[in-house]
């Protein structure tokens, strides 16, 4: 994690797997930066599958690679490197953005500008969410 690379799928599965289990989970949930690969969806597909669950919307956060830069080194965190970051974001290339065309064809994923304000951003998020 400090290189800015993911943890093994079986891992952050079965870590996920354990806590949909929790009673608090029954009506529904949000996993933030969850889905991060393929293998990782299609995990939670079959999770969700065998919950009687499989309906899910995947919202995207849409933000130009400089402005996440800006953003990630403003943080001040001591893992956040430029180095660091560029390597975050070629992972995410490699691992994360082919699960864009995987919900897309499932007809779960919905785009929002991530590079408005926090507030406008909120709104769009909530109202996707209220719709559910």
């Amino acid at each position: 994690m400090e290189r800015g690379e993911l943890v093994a799928d079986e891992i952050v599965l079965e870590l996920v797997s354990a806590r949909l289990e929790q009673p608090d989970c029954g009506r529904g949930f949000i996993l933030d930066g969850f889905p991060r690969t393929l293998s990782q969806a299609s995990g939670l597909t079959t999770v969700l599958e065998n919950r009687g669950t499989a309906e899910i919307t995947v919202i995207d956060l849409v933000v130009p690679e400089d402005e996440l830069m800006r953003r990630m080194l403003a943080r001040k965190r001591a893992d956040d490197t430029e180095v660091t970051i560029r390597n975050r974001i070629a992972v995410y290339h490699e691992q994360t953005a082919p699960l864009i065309e995987y919900y897309e064809e499932m007809g779960a994923l919905i785009r929002i500008n991530g590079n408005q304000t926090i507030e406008k951003v909120f709104e769009e998020i909530d109202g996707v969410l209220s719709k559910m």
